[in-house]
């Protein structure tokens, strides 16, 4: 296993300077890469990138994809347990490790490095090539979600600017658009106007995992008809988009009725419409927290608390930074 990430760390060292192109069509059949299920797979098995462990499950007993091992997830005493005898070796991977043999065992290549690597030669990420197909019965009117969502805006909106810059800096420009006219309206307005909950009484979803290296249209893999407490959707895909990307798009926020009260499930998904698609447990964890206390009654004591810790370190920084300089 660790010969093999040598390998990749070296190409991904030059990957700005080789084909790209050329190298995904030289490993297209090579089975050069492990997987989760302890075996190597080549790209022509459909290889995914398992960046979404939770997500992965619902695709556990789906044969028709393989998931690169992830080596921040797997134990190291796993990589030992691949089977050899299956790993089709190349000129440049038996010199990689003649030479190495020799190193130390740690991996020599982040996994950002390694994402960037994958990436290049057009592996896909599973987070970002999944669509959600939801299904609701029996939905109704209830504004207590939104009424309790609309609470907690005002800290989710201070959490963001002083948490995440950049996503704040994204978030308050105005809207991308391909008209000469340009809009002044901030992404984070347009899709907090544009935002919808739905209450059903049952809540379902199938999950489908698309090809992006395939011309045609469909999927690679599905799931059953599973049950969920929520979703986030983006709207305008015919009802089955994701959440992923659409700056200043159209979402709904569908919520099974027995989970009206599950604030951390809703709040994790209710954070995907900030950051492209994917869930921030920390802002989630911030937001239950701000909703118990309003549920409590105790939000106005905590505003206070939060607002004096937020002055306190903004004046802590300035006098800092003046002093330094």
């Amino acid at each position: 296993f660790n010969y093999v990430i040598r390998i990749f760390a070296m190409w991904n060292r030059d990957i700005d300077t080789i084909d790209s192109n050329l190298l995904r069509s030289l490993l297209y059949t090579r089975k050069v890469f492990p997987t989760g299920s302890m075996t190597w797979a080549s790209l022509h098995d459909h290889l995914v990138v398992n960046d979404d462990p939770d997500l992965a499950k619902k695709f556990a007993t789906n044969k028709d994809i393989a998931f690169l091992l992830n080596p921040a997830l797997a134990p190291r005493s796993s990589t030992a347990a691949l089977d050899s005898s299956n790993l089709e070796t190349t000129s440049s991977s038996s010199s990689s490790s003649s030479s190495s043999s020799s190193s130390s065992s740690s991996v020599p290549i982040s996994l950002s490095e390694l994402y960037r690597f994958l990436h290049a030669i057009g592996v896909p990420f599973l987070s970002q090539n999944v669509t959600h197909r939801v299904e609701t019965f029996g939905t109704f009117f209830n504004t207590r979600v939104g009424d309790i969502v609309r609470q907690a805006l005002p800290y989710l909106q201070q959490w963001i600017y002083y948490k995440r810059p950049q996503d704040y800096t994204r978030l308050t420009s105005p809207i991308p658009t391909p008209t000469t006219t340009a809009t002044t309206i901030p992404i984070i307005k347009s899709q907090l106007e544009k935002f919808n909950i739905v209450i059903a009484k049952r809540l379902s979803v199938l999950h489908e995992l698309r090809d992006p290296s395939s011309t045609k249209l469909g999927w690679v893999a599905r799931t059953d008809l599973l049950p969920a407490t929520c979703l986030l959707t983006l709207d305008g895909d015919n009802g089955d988009g994701d959440a992923a990307g659409g700056d200043g798009g159209s979402y709904t926020l569908s919520v099974s009725h027995d989970a009206v009260q599950e604030y951390a499930d809703i709040y994790t998904e209710f954070s995907k419409m900030f950051f492209q698609g994917m869930q921030n447990n920390e802002l989630a964890n911030f937001l239950t927290t701000i909703t118990y206390s309003i549920v409590n009654g105790t939000h106005t004591l905590l505003f206070f608390i939060f607002y004096f810790i937020v002055f306190y370190f903004t004046i802590f920084t300035y006098v800092y930074f003046y002093f330094l300089m």
